[in-house]
Parts: C-alpha cells; structure tokens; sequence
C-alpha cells in the first residue's frame, strides 16, 4: 500500500513539474524526479552539472528575446547544432549523455552568434586559436560505456544523431529488416529501442538518412554473410 501511494505521489509530482515548462519543450521526455526537479529550479545558468547519468549545460540569453539558442561539440567537429529547451524562468538547458570523451569542449550559439559558456570555469583554445568552453567528467561520475546494453535477453540500441529524423536498427535478429524496428528519440538527439532477443551471436548497424550506420559506442565489429562491415553483440 505504501507502495502504491509513493507511485502516486511520484506521478503526480512529476505531472505537475512537466506542466512548468515551456510549450517549446513539447516532445521532451525526462523520466528523472531529479533531474526534473533540478532544471525547473534553475533561475539562472550554471557551470555544468550531472544528474544521474547526464550531463546539463545551461544558457542564460544576453537578451530578453532570442530566436534561437543552440550548442555544438568539438568531438562531432562542430558540424552539429542541438536545439536547447527553455523552462519557466527563462533558463535555456540541453540534457547530454555521457559521451565516449572525458573531456568535452563546445560553444553555445545564440541567433547564429557563437558564444563560450561564461559559467565555464574552463576555457581552452584550439589549433584555429578559437576559444571553447570545457568541462572534464569528474572520476567519480566515470563509467565505462558498452554499447548496446545487454540485460536479461533484452537489447538497448541507443544512437545520437541529429534531431527529428527516423532511426532504424536491423540486423540478424530480424532477418534484416531495415524498417522493423524505429528507435525513439527520447531527448533531442538521443535515440533508443529497447527488444527482447534470445540468446545468439549478432550483426547489426543503424540505418538513418538513407545510410547504413554502424554504432559508434560498440568496438566489436565482423562480417555479415553478404560481405556487408556490421556491429556485433552476443547474449549469453
């Protein structure tokens, strides 16, 4: 019973704190009680933080209206620019999941002005001499990243790609259907399906933008039987 009222309570709560942020935020998904709690309090932007497993970068305007705010990373070459969200107090965040790097360096970009973080306690400057914000992962935050997560005969693919575009995995698990199984883009960018596999050894990659991908996170790599360079995985 007591159970059963904590369920409640957490449900509510989190319905209520999903209703404080802002309309642009439609299709945001955070299933995190503190991390939900942690950006609806921000008044301001901070240096960033981790809750959990992600990482939050935040971005207060210079100005009272902004078309857009942005943030791009040095390890995709910059060649990438995610949208950030806003909550109810003006504050801009973008919600990152450990990447392979301990080290990140990005730029903000405000209406198309590219701007370091000035909460970042880091500045570095690249070979261009262009100056980056940074934030290094502290040790105790660190962990080492398998992709994809195998747990009880159940497979999680995740992909981070640009936002807003369909994602499929295929691979000898479903006799390589390419459009099967469509991944779920659960935070701007961050892609996942979670599938419930029998035990075996496996060849896979992603399929996106009318390209075969193969996962990034997954050092394991072989040879399908039409000669096609795949990611591997096995369940025990």
């Amino acid at each position: 019973m007591k159970n059963l009222k904590y369920i409640l309570l957490t449900t509510i709560i989190l319905i209520s704190i999903s209703s404080l942020f802002s309309a642009e935020q439609e299709g945001l998904i955070i299933n995190s009680l503190s991390l939900h709690i942690r950006i609806t309090e921000m008044v301001e932007s901070e240096e960033p933080f981790i809750v959990g497993d992600t990482l939050v970068f935040s971005y207060l305007p210079s100005k009272s209206k902004v078309r857009h705010v942005g943030i791009s990373f040095e390890n995709e070459d910059f060649s990438k620019i995610y949208n950030l969200y806003k909550n109810e107090n003006g504050v801009y965040f973008y919600l990152y999941k450990y990447p392979k790097e301990r080290v990140i360096n990005y730029k903000f970009i405000e209406d198309g002005i590219w701007i370091v973080d000035k909460k970042s306690k880091v500045i570095r400057t690249d070979k261009n001499y262009i100056q980056l914000s940074s934030f290094e992962i502290p040790e105790k935050n660190i962990k080492e990243h398998i992709s994809p997560i195998i747990s009880d005969k159940s497979v999680t693919f995740t992909l981070r790609a640009q936002e807003g575009i369909k994602v499929y995995v295929t691979g000898d698990f479903n006799n390589w259907n390419p459009f099967l199984y469509k991944l779920k883009e659960i935070t701007p960018g961050q892609y996942s399906i979670t599938l419930k596999i029998s035990s075996g050894r496996y060849g896979y990659y992603f399929i996106y933008n009318g390209q075969r991908v193969l996962d990034s996170e997954n050092p394991f790599t072989g040879i399908s039987r039409i000669g096609e360079k795949v990611s591997l995985f096995t369940i025990e």
